[in-house]
């Protein structure tokens, strides 16, 4: 669920409203897994925790990496916040999969509103 605003749970009528004729998406969840106590100085192995949710495809992103002439293009992915379970937040790293594909989250690429009823991932 997310912060009502006002008194009024601005994400949950989002959600009641739109998250029917959205399409399902699965945010990907990195989790760290346990050492292995035989090569202690190996990587911990990566997983992902698969957590359905709604949302879509929002438009391109084109930014200019900071202090150079390098155009960057990424894809921008809105999630509603209350079809994710409650605690569950997009972040860095995080994977999406949407229509068929799987985008990764990149750099700084959440940001929300103040109600947080949507998510935007910056997703390569």
């Amino acid at each position: 669920m997310g912060i009502p605003l006002f008194g009024v749970n601005i994400s949950g009528a989002i959600k009641s409203s739109m998250a029917y004729g959205l399409p399902q998406v699965r945010l990907l969840k990195e989790q760290v897994g346990d050492v292995d106590p035989l090569n202690p100085t190996a990587a911990p192995p990566l997983s992902y925790r698969s957590v359905p949710c709604r949302g879509f495809e929002d438009n391109s992103e084109e930014t200019r990496r900071t202090g150079t002439q390098i155009q960057q293009t990424g894809r921008l992915i809105l999630i509603l916040g209350d079809t994710l379970p409650s605690g569950t937040v997009p972040a860095p790293g995080d994977r999406v999969q949407l229509l068929g594909e799987t985008l990764e989250i990149i750099g700084e690429g959440v940001s929300t509103d103040p109600a947080h009823a949507t998510f935007l991932c910056s997703c390569r």
